[in-house]
């Protein structure tokens, strides 16, 4: 598979792992439970960072990076693929969040 083609495979699939986890209804009973665990825990900064798109959006990205490399896809400079692909993730779920508005 082209380096460009997983790129953009990989900001869709990070798009759709942090719109499931912040926005999407049917994730929202088991994120209800799990926000409000972690503020009792942690206080409301970590409860904050994972109903938060764009802070989740990185870590969603280095978790999709991370099974395409553990699948045997070039990557090559594999460092730098989470940035590239959080940042594609951002202007994915920036535009569809603008949507959901209108």
């Amino acid at each position: 598979m082209s380096s460009p083609f997983l790129l953009v495979l990989l900001v869709f699939a990070s798009a759709r792992l942090t719109r499931l986890v912040t926005v999407d209804t049917i994730a929202e009973p088991a994120r209800t439970w799990l926000l409000r665990r972690l503020r009792r825990r942690f206080g409301k900064s970590l409860a904050s960072g994972l109903a938060c798109p764009w802070c989740l959006g990185f870590w969603a990205s280095t978790a999709v990076v991370a099974v395409a490399w553990l699948a045997g896809y070039d990557l090559p400079l594999p460092w730098l693929w989470p940035w590239a692909v959080a940042g594609g993730q951002m202007l994915v779920n920036g535009l569809d969040l603008t949507l959901d508005r209108h």
